[in-house]
């Protein structure tokens, strides 16, 4: 297990250590191996982080703000700033994200990640978005200006929900704070997802559903939703 370190200053050369460390986050998740640890220190990175490999953290260096901008772009794949795929045992932890025009993390047929802790906002569709895969969490994230780039209505539209689960089996959302969205769906598990548990989130204002199961033709059990907070909208 090696601890490996990001910053501003660093350069992908480097050896990854705090005295000698690398410049874009891109380089630590294609370099770690399991149970390695990165920890990237202050200031904004612009970039587009593609997770292909399993088995670690990332994490934003403590009592330090990291910032993701994806300069209004996303990854040619799904559509992400942080894209995680196809992986297993993956945690992605305090951070910024922000300035996609389409998703701010998505997690796409993989198992056991956890985004913990990470502000998402001014982004085009979904906060978090995950699709296949199982034993997904989100917890005490913040989710913010979302959507800002589809439909035609006043306040933009949406494609998919500001925070979503599709056809996952084994899933956790809690902790979160939703506000200042697109108004839409704010939490939907959706298309034959399973056994988890949506709680203690704070989700306003809220014009239409603040939490949302949809099976939309698929088998969908096991759902448990409890003391959450969901603010109507004022007119």
């Amino acid at each position: 297990m090696t601890t490996y370190y990001v910053s501003i200053n660093g350069s992908d050369s480097n050896s990854g250590t705090i005295s000698s460390p690398w410049r874009t986050i891109q380089k630590a998740a294609n370099t770690m191996s399991p149970g390695d640890n990165t920890y990237v220190r202050e200031g904004t990175y612009n970039e587009i982080v593609v997770i292909t490999k399993s088995g670690f953290t990332i994490q934003g260096y403590p009592g330090e703000t990291a910032i993701i901008d994806g300069g209004n772009g996303s990854d040619t794949g799904w559509g992400a700033i942080v894209h995680i795929k196809g992986v297993n045992n993956v945690s992605f932890i305090g951070f910024t994200i922000q300035s996609g025009n389409r998703n701010g993390i998505g997690i796409d047929n993989s198992n056991t990640v956890l985004i913990q802790k990470c502000t998402i906002k001014n982004i085009g569709d979904s906060g978090l978005i995950a699709r296949g895969g199982g034993g997904i969490t989100y917890d005490g994230n913040i989710i913010t200006q979302t959507q800002r780039n589809n439909g035609n209505s006043p306040d933009g539209g949406q494609q998919n929900e500001n925070v979503d689960m599709i056809s996952v089996n084994g899933f956790e959302i809690k902790n979160n704070l939703i506000y200042s969205t697109a108004n839409y769906e704010s939490i939907d598990c959706k298309m034959g997802c399973t056994s988890g548990s949506i709680h203690h989130n704070d989700i306003s204002p809220n014009m239409s559903c603040g939490i949302y199961v949809d099976a939309q033709g698929y088998n969908i059990q096991n759902i448990d939703i409890y003391n959450n907070i969901v603010r109507a909208k004022s007119n």
